[in-house]
């Protein structure tokens, strides 16, 4: 199911006919209250916790570049979020609109950022076009019903470090690889600082990440200005 608001919103309005041709799911138009997409969870895969719910589906609210300033886009991922502890629900956010001119990568970073400091747990999926929605959205149902394998006790924060990395630098995201590299080098964000703020610790980043070190030297130090 898909929220007929998608309709009003002139970045999102393509989808429509995009859903309706039905390649991959018969889509059905309707009015949905906390999200934009609906996608109902076999009975089978619904997990202890959430069996005695109604409603047990993927929900997924749907938001770009436009979106970033508007105060009640937060209020929807709270509310979307603390419905079941983000446990069912993604954002899709569209990297570029029809006018071009909303810069969409730096505004994905954004949200990224407001939903870590906000404790907002969910999984943001990025979308290239509107015609790569259903695929997109299929594939995170595939693998929402899919086991999870047991995961290893990670220290707290680390996670978030790692998603906030490769935006602080200069002209970001950093590289996959040196995002990588500079989790390795440092315990966490403030040992990256003491390393900028000495010529030795300077040193140590360049011998790590030389392409990168320039960028989050200067993001830094202009951030600490």
């Amino acid at each position: 199911m898909f929220c007929a608001s998608l309709r009003r919103r002139p970045e999102w309005a393509g989808a429509v006919p995009i859903l309706l041709r039905k390649d991959t799911r018969p889509w059905r138009e309707t009015k949905l209250d906390t999200h934009d997409i609906a996608m109902p969870m076999p009975k089978d895969d619904i997990k202890v916790e959430n069996a005695d719910k109604k409603d047990s589906s993927l929900r997924f609210i749907l938001l770009s570049a436009v979106d970033m300033d508007k105060p009640a886009t937060l209020q929807r991922l709270e509310r979307l979020f603390y419905l079941d502890g983000g446990r069912q629900c993604a954002i899709v956010f569209l990297l570029s609109t029809n006018d071009g001119a909303d810069d969409g990568l730096s505004a994905f970073g954004k949200l990224q950022i407001e939903t870590l400091l906000k404790h907002i747990t969910m999984p943001i999926l990025p979308l290239a076009s509107l015609d790569d929605l259903p695929a997109r959205l299929e594939y995170f149902y595939t693998k929402a019903l899919a086991p999870k394998p047991a995961q290893p006790t990670r220290p707290p924060g680390v996670e978030a470090q790692e998603k906030l990395l490769p935006y602080c630098c200069e002209n970001p995201p950093l590289p996959e690889l040196a995002t990588h590299v500079l989790s390795d080098i440092n315990t966490d964000f403030r040992d990256l600082v003491d390393k900028i703020s000495s010529e030795q610790g300077r040193a140590i980043l360049h011998d790590y990440a030389e392409d990168v070190v320039e960028r989050v030297v200067n993001f830094w130090t202009r951030e600490s200005a």
